[in-house]
């Protein structure tokens, strides 16, 4: 079988060496710009690795929104303890009614919420393929339209699209899939649009005009992920660098075929001084180990970490005696990675619940399938950097809030989760039916102690579906 291939050229490469406990020193190339981080134009690292949800912190609340949900934006008054649907008309009945576009918490389901310059921003569709950028008083009031984009013909058509404002500019990360000779291809795209006039590398660009910063060919479905730190992006993707594929006789081969496929796991840094992106770390496998949302962040000081997920025999089928662990790894100023935590010496199997700036937390039960509702789970929250690993809490999360589900929960999935030195927050939410009509979800806090975990529900829902329920 012919296989035409543009085929990565790192191939030709030296890999990466490896390393682990090695104390490494901070890379000059990783720390650029002003490196202090503000709340007010920077983007929050903790956001990247939301899939499913939105959790947005203020010094006086948190902003909650299940992307999976009903499209209303819910608050929590850390003062008073107080939530609800973010919506300052009393006399709303806000998400009463479905798709209540009078209601100023309704916002659609777009990823894109953050905090901005003192206001809430966020993303919603429009007309048609056009979308616009919103932003709103952190009460919900005086919502307004920034500006309205049409992606047609531009990387903003892209499938997956997702967008962070930073420091004057609008980040955004996609791909666009074509298909051809029945197969499936990806290009995934990185790219800004300045919200002002503005000079990028020497170069005029207006106003919302996409400004493109890096592309790659793949065939595998990618989830090309961006931090900050300072005035530079670190762009974290993987790819395969294949643009054709003549036909196979079966799925089966076409299956072989991709998975024999020789995988580039890439970290590259841009800021607006430079014309291409600085490559800081290559590696060329047979698995992505940057394919994933959740599997990396850049620390405050401008240092990116990545987690690698594994059996402990790759080999062999997952079970008892071939659990789930991961090593996490930090990339160094010469491109090589140290690993600083590895699991693969605890029993049963350890999953990745959050990476933050500085703490990763742990699971010892997968968290996209837990169908008991007195299935217990224990965590690990480790604090991790350049002086090595501390454990800040090692035991059980309290579930207390799960004894108030619904009889007949089907699947609860812990699907995304956020975490410091004294907070973990998860999203969780629950399917009920063989049909998975009718869902709940709930954000939970629990507050780090020297007494474990202390749980707060910050804010919960319940979906029954307008074209069926149990």
């Amino acid at each position: 079988m012919k296989r035409t291939l543009a085929i990565i050229l790192t191939i030709l490469l030296a890999l990466p060496l490896i390393s682990c406990g090695k104390k490494p020193e901070q890379s000059a190339a990783q720390q650029t710009g002003d490196s202090a981080f503000d709340p007010e134009t920077d983007y929050d690292n903790r956001y990247g690795s939301l899939i499913t949800c939105d959790m947005l912190e203020t010094e006086d609340a948190f902003y909650l929104r299940s992307r999976n949900g009903n499209g209303f934006l819910y608050y929590y008054d850390k003062a008073t303890g107080d939530t609800g649907v973010l919506c300052p008309r009393p006399e709303c009945v806000h998400e009463e009614k479905r798709n209540n576009a009078e209601c100023a918490g309704y916002i659609g389901s777009d990823p894109g919420l953050q905090y901005y310059q003192g206001k809430l921003w966020y993303v919603k569709q429009t007309k048609g393929m056009r979308f616009g950028l919103y932003r709103m008083n952190l009460d919900g009031s005086s919502k307004e339209l920034v500006h309205e984009f049409d992606p047609t013909d531009t990387p903003l058509e892209y499938h997956n699209r997702r967008l962070y404002i930073h420091r004057g500019m609008i980040y955004h990360a996609g791909y666009r899939q074509e298909i051809k000779n029945a197969a499936v291809f990806h290009k995934l795209v990185y790219g800004c649009i300045p919200m002002e006039d503005t000079v990028i590398c020497g170069q005029k660009v207006k106003a919302w005009e996409y400004y493109e910063i890096l592309e790659r060919e793949t065939i595998n479905q990618p989830q090309p992920t961006i931090f900050f730190a300072g005035d530079s992006a670190y762009m974290f993707y993987d790819y395969d660098g294949v643009t054709d594929y003549d036909g196979a006789d079966s799925e089966d081969d076409f299956y072989d075929w991709r998975s024999e496929l020789p995988i580039t796991d890439e970290i590259a840094r841009w800021d607006p001084s430079m014309t291409e992106p600085e490559i800081l770390y290559q590696s060329v496998g047979s698995f992505p180990m940057l394919s994933n949302y959740r599997w990396s962040i850049v620390t405050s000081d401008g240092t990116p970490y990545f987690v690698d997920p594994y059996r402990a025999d790759p080999e062999q089928p997952e079970g008892e005696d071939n659990p789930y662990v991961l090593s996490l790894y930090r990339l160094e100023k010469d491109g090589t990675r140290t690993c600083v935590l590895d699991t693969g010496d605890r029993e049963g199997n350890t999953f990745l619940l959050s990476l933050g700036n500085g703490v990763i937390a742990t699971a010892d039960t997968s968290i996209f399938a837990m169908n008991d509702r007195d299935q217990s789970v224990n965590v690990s929250i480790i604090r991790y950097g350049a002086d090595g690993t501390e454990v800040i809490y090692e035991g059980p999360l309290p579930l207390e809030y799960r004894n108030e589900l619904r009889i007949g929960v089907k699947r609860i999935m812990l699907a995304d989760c956020w975490v410091s030195e004294n907070t973990l927050i998860i999203y969780s939410s629950e399917y009920y039916g063989k049909k998975d009509y009718d869902r709940s979800w709930h954000f939970v806090k629990y507050d780090i102690t020297p007494d474990g975990l202390t749980e707060t529900v910050l804010s919960e829902g319940y979906e029954v579906q307008y074209w069926g329920s149990n």
